[in-house]
């Protein structure tokens, strides 16, 4: 598998040669900074099979002081999201792509939940789970994660 993302204005291009781990829609005020919106709907693949874009291409910053702070990357030439960095310790280090980034979403997983949902801008319809509160949503996202690592073949 060989698919390939890109930010709203093209010049930032990430290729990703595995499939998806799994896909989540979360509400936190880091990522609607981040993402200049309501939530982020992101799509998570192992780092290993992602080609990171160069440093010219993309510009860092950490939006939380937590032990699982995440580098959240935007494009240098338009300033929209491109990619986000995760590394949890004891799991293998994951990167998170906005879902929009891909022009071809057939091969998207479903999304799996909302988490931070007491944070959310508006009320989602939908029948996913809506975990609220730091542990709730930490809990309900992590065992969702860890049913997906299992599931996933590399």
């Amino acid at each position: 598998m060989n698919i390939q993302s890109q930010c709203q204005c093209g010049e930032t291009k990430i290729n990703v040669s595995g499939k998806p781990v799994i896909r989540a829609y979360c509400h936190c005020q880091n990522c609607q900074a981040f993402n200049q919106g309501p939530f982020a709907d992101v799509t998570v693949f192992y780092a290993d099979d992602v080609v990171m874009p160069s440093k010219e291409q993309v510009e860092y910053k950490t939006y939380s002081s937590s032990s699982v702070a995440v580098p959240r990357g935007k494009c240098s030439q338009c300033g929209k999201p491109a990619i986000e960095k995760m590394k949890v310790p004891g799991l293998p280090a994951m990167v998170l792509i906005p879902s929009s980034n891909f022009a071809d979403q057939s091969f998207l997983p479903e999304p799996v939940c909302h988490m931070f949902y007491h944070r959310r801008v508006a009320d989602i319809n939908d029948k996913l789970p809506k975990y609220s509160s730091f542990l709730s949503s930490q809990l309900g996202f992590t065992r969702r994660f860890l049913s997906a690592l299992i599931k996933h073949k590399r």
